[in-house]
């Protein structure tokens, strides 16, 4: 007896010599491919037990039991690593854009959490060489509010981002460092940083 595979397939009418056969298979089964060019089916499971029938195939028909149960795998792949809904912002900035002088200033924003549970955030700049913020990082409990500031040193007018991550934390946590440390950001917003 040669090798097995396990398909998956809803009911099939196989055609032998004489007759017609419908049947309607269990989720999972074992192919058996016998050294010629029968198989039979049985339920897949812990221990094997004798098929209760042999079902007499052309090649053709195997092949295309085959392919079909390899297009099914392979639908049922593309769905369980299919990208799943994007989750709802939690944490707003206000306000949302952010412009300020490229000879220097400051801009004043509220890191908002619009969700259920205390956060911990961290705020990073696409350009360290021309920005200060303060605080990089702390926490913001749920429906509330906490300030930021940006600062602009001079420097050529451009565009730059500031990214502000953020992580679920317990009541009892200290340290708003701890859950990037860990790597267990959750989310970000981007902001665009205008320098004219």
């Amino acid at each position: 007896m040669g090798g097995q595979r396990v398909c998956s397939r809803p009911a099939l009418t196989v055609s032998t010599e004489a007759t017609a056969t419908s049947f309607s298979p269990p989720s999972a089964l074992i192919l058996f491919f016998s050294s010629k060019t029968n198989f039979f089916v049985t339920s897949a499971s812990s221990h094997l037990p004798r098929p209760p029938s042999v079902l007499h195939t052309s090649r053709p028909l195997q092949r295309l039991l085959c392919r079909q149960t390899r297009l099914q795998t392979a639908a049922s792949f593309r769905a369980s690593f299919s990208s799943p809904a994007r989750p709802k912002m939690v944490i707003a900035l206000d306000p949302s854009t952010c412009q300020v002088p490229a000879s220097g200033g400051n801009s004043l924003h509220q890191i908002v959490n619009q969700g259920a549970s205390r956060l911990a955030f961290k705020v990073k700049s696409s350009n360290n060489a021309q920005y200060r913020i303060k605080a990089v990082y702390g926490f913001v409990s749920e429906g509330a509010r906490t300030p930021i500031e940006v600062i602009r040193h001079p420097g050529p007018p451009k565009e730059d981002k500031l990214v502000v991550q953020f992580a679920e934390v317990p009541p009892e946590e200290t340290d708003p460092r701890a859950p990037f440390l860990a790597g267990a950001a959750q989310g970000e917003v981007i902001m665009t940083l205008s320098a004219v």
